[in-house]
Protein backbone atom coordinates (compact mmCIF):
# COMPACT_ATOMS: atom_id res chain seq x y z
CA UNK A 1 0.00 0.00 0.00
CA UNK A 2 1.30 3.46 -0.91
CA UNK A 3 1.62 6.10 1.83
CA UNK A 4 -1.05 8.35 0.31
CA UNK A 5 -3.47 5.40 0.23
CA UNK A 6 -2.72 4.55 3.86
CA UNK A 7 -3.33 8.17 4.87
CA UNK A 8 -6.66 8.17 3.05
CA UNK A 9 -7.71 4.99 4.88
CA UNK A 10 -6.32 5.89 8.28
CA UNK A 11 -7.27 9.55 8.35
CA UNK A 12 -5.42 12.40 10.01
CA UNK A 13 -2.24 11.52 11.88
CA UNK A 14 -1.10 13.71 14.76
CA UNK A 15 2.60 13.81 15.67
CA UNK A 16 3.96 15.02 18.97
CA UNK A 17 7.26 16.81 18.55
CA UNK A 18 9.41 18.47 21.16
CA UNK A 19 9.15 22.23 21.33
CA UNK A 20 11.54 23.82 18.87
CA UNK A 21 12.06 20.56 16.97
CA UNK A 22 10.87 20.18 13.40
CA UNK A 23 8.78 17.23 12.29
CA UNK A 24 11.65 16.22 9.98
CA UNK A 25 14.10 16.13 12.90
CA UNK A 26 11.64 14.08 14.94
CA UNK A 27 11.34 11.60 12.06
CA UNK A 28 15.13 11.54 11.54
CA UNK A 29 15.64 10.57 15.17
CA UNK A 30 12.91 7.95 15.04
CA UNK A 31 14.39 6.31 11.93
CA UNK A 32 17.97 6.49 13.23
CA UNK A 33 16.98 4.67 16.42
CA UNK A 34 14.76 1.95 14.96
CA UNK A 35 15.53 -1.58 16.16
CA UNK A 36 18.51 -0.47 18.24
CA UNK A 37 19.23 -0.30 21.93
CA UNK A 38 18.75 3.12 23.47
CA UNK A 39 22.50 3.44 23.98
CA UNK A 40 23.33 2.59 20.35
CA UNK A 41 20.60 4.88 19.02
CA UNK A 42 21.85 7.76 21.17
CA UNK A 43 25.44 7.23 19.98
CA UNK A 44 24.41 7.28 16.32
CA UNK A 45 22.17 10.31 16.85
CA UNK A 46 24.99 12.19 18.59
CA UNK A 47 27.47 11.34 15.80
CA UNK A 48 24.98 12.54 13.18
CA UNK A 49 24.35 15.81 15.02
CA UNK A 50 28.05 16.36 15.69
CA UNK A 51 28.80 15.83 12.00
CA UNK A 52 26.07 18.30 11.01
CA UNK A 53 27.51 20.96 13.32
CA UNK A 54 25.62 24.24 13.02
CA UNK A 55 23.88 23.26 9.77
CA UNK A 56 20.23 22.26 9.86
CA UNK A 57 20.04 18.46 9.90
CA UNK A 58 17.94 18.31 6.72
CA UNK A 59 20.56 20.35 4.86
CA UNK A 60 23.41 18.21 6.17
CA UNK A 61 21.69 14.97 5.17
CA UNK A 62 20.98 16.24 1.66
CA UNK A 63 24.52 17.51 1.10
CA UNK A 64 26.28 14.44 2.53
CA UNK A 65 27.11 11.42 0.44
CA UNK A 66 26.03 7.90 1.33
CA UNK A 67 29.37 6.85 2.86
CA UNK A 68 29.57 9.95 5.06
CA UNK A 69 26.19 9.18 6.60
CA UNK A 70 27.07 5.49 6.92
CA UNK A 71 30.18 6.55 8.86
CA UNK A 72 27.85 8.03 11.50
CA UNK A 73 26.60 4.48 12.11
CA UNK A 74 23.45 4.52 9.99
CA UNK A 75 22.53 1.48 7.92
CA UNK A 76 22.19 1.86 4.17
CA UNK A 77 18.41 1.59 4.42
CA UNK A 78 18.30 4.31 7.08
CA UNK A 79 20.47 6.62 4.97
CA UNK A 80 18.03 6.21 2.07
CA UNK A 81 15.05 6.83 4.37
CA UNK A 82 16.60 9.95 5.91
CA UNK A 83 17.33 11.29 2.43
CA UNK A 84 13.70 10.70 1.51
CA UNK A 85 12.52 12.63 4.55
CA UNK A 86 15.01 15.46 4.04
Amino acid sequence: MELHEALKQGGVITFKVKRGQSLATCLFRSVAGQQLSTKAATSIWNRLNDAAGDRPLSEYILMSDFDTLRACGLSGAKVKTLNGIA
